[in-house]
């Protein structure tokens, strides 16, 4: 199953436990295939190397480095595809993760973010979140 995730779904995996970690876990030790373009990875790394976020990948004992590189080397890297103004997105800047996702042939779109949760599907990709994602994986 190939994913498409959005940063804060990243983010919350990455730092805490619950159904984003476990999601990511699997998707990135084999039952799916974590598609990330390098906006996302870009938006990923700058959002992880935040001041308020240091304490908390210092107690894991791991770098914003360890984590990108972590992610570099075990998810797909793909082209976005190129979309124009999507008039039913509430929040423009979620556009990066409809265009990768139609750039990846995803098989689902994971977020926690409810502007885009609110769409349920993009171009026949539906979009879910951790929870829904894990069922699908048959990892619930």
């Amino acid at each position: 199953m190939k994913l498409v995730v959005d940063t804060n779904l990243l983010l919350s995996g990455t730092l805490w436990r619950g159904s984003p970690a476990r999601l990511l876990n699997a998707v990135l030790s084999a039952p799916g295939t974590l598609c990330l373009s390098a906006e996302i990875i870009l938006e990923f790394g700058e959002v992880l190397g935040r001041k308020e976020f240091a304490a908390r990948l210092a107690s894991q004992g791991t770098t914003v480095s360890d984590v990108m590189q972590r992610y570099q080397r075990l998810g797909r890297r793909i082209l976005p595809a190129q979309l124009s103004d999507v008039p039913s997105l509430r929040d423009p800047k979620d556009l990066k993760i409809l265009a990768a996702a139609v750039g990846a042939k995803a098989d689902a779109i994971v977020t926690g973010d409810n502007d885009l949760l609110v769409l349920k599907e993009f171009a026949g990709i539906p979009i879910i979140d951790a929870a829904e994602a894990l069922k699908r994986l048959g990892l619930s």
